[in-house]
Parts: C-alpha cells; structure tokens; sequence
C-alpha cells in the first residue's frame, strides 16, 4: 500500500527530477533513478542490442 502511494505522489507532481534547493537541481527521485539505470545498465544493454551489429553501434 505504501508502495501504491508513493506512485501516486509522483504522478501528483509536476517537476519530479527537478530540486530547486538540490545539487545540480536534481531531486532524490532523480538520484535513485540515475542510479538504478546505472546498476541494471548491463541487462539493459542485453535486452535493448541483442545483435551483433548493435554492440559494434556501441564503440565510442
């Protein structure tokens, strides 16, 4: 229930990612986020370019 609650908060808001009094104007949420896409990055990675041609986009 708690859960389902805060989803509500988050959709209730306009500006989510944005803090004004934050580090770089960004929120705790946005923190959170940028972090787990950053600690699942290489199961997105596998989902997202399942070809061999798609990793060979990814050299920089």
């Amino acid at each position: 229930m708690q859960e389902e609650m805060e989803y509500m908060k988050l959709l209730c808001q306009s500006h989510v990612f944005f803090d004004e009094n934050g580090e770089n104007y960004i929120s705790d949420i946005a923190k959170n986020y940028i972090g787990g896409l950053l600690n699942h990055i290489n199961q997105i990675t596998a989902l997202l370019n399942q070809w061999v041609n798609s990793y060979k986009r990814l050299v920089p």
